[in-house]
């Protein structure tokens, strides 16, 4: 009695063994279909993790979106959503590339370019509700405090940039 190789495909009852069709017990079927469970959760697994790091934002990737899109050539929606699209990407850094993106002034000409109801929905998209906090707590200091404050913020600044290699 000869099997043909599409009944071996098909029914997962029978296996090959040494050129022989010999049929599966339980313990051998059941051990298979977990190795092949198994082999499609890491597939999906890694899948999921190369689609998730193809559309994780990166300080490059906002430097590239920002090179290549000239702000004072767009017309007043393509604007406003190039400028939208800016602040969700600044929103989806990580901290330390936010930060890092922050010091080497990637979006600063844009910033310039802004008019200034621009940039003050930019402001208002791309900083944390606790800053938005400090800054009304640091608008009621006295003239002098807040003064010595914005010097001292700055200095720390530009010794924080000269000490970051490039």
């Amino acid at each position: 009695m000869g099997f043909l190789a599409s009944e071996v495909i098909t029914d997962l009852h029978f296996v090959v063994v040494s050129g022989k069709v010999t049929r599966m017990n339980r313990r051998q079927r059941a051990g298979l279909f977990a190795l092949l469970a198994v082999a499609a959760v890491w597939l999906l697994a890694l899948g999921g993790y190369a689609v998730a790091q193809h559309f994780k934002v990166t300080a490059e990737k906002v430097r590239a979106f920002v090179e290549g899109t000239d702000l004072d050539k767009l017309p007043g929606t393509a604007r406003a959503r190039a400028l939208r699209e800016l602040a969700d990407m600044i929103n989806a850094l990580s901290p330390e590339e936010r930060q890092q993106a922050r010091l080497n002034r990637l979006w600063a000409q844009w910033f310039n370019e802004m008019t200034e109801d621009e940039r003050a929905a930019f402001l208002d998209a791309t900083l944390p509700s606790g800053f938005k906090q400090m800054l009304a707590s640091f608008e009621k200091l006295a003239p002098e405090r807040r003064q010595k404050a914005v010097d001292t913020a700055i200095k720390q600044l530009k010794d924080l940039r000269d000490a970051t290699p490039e």
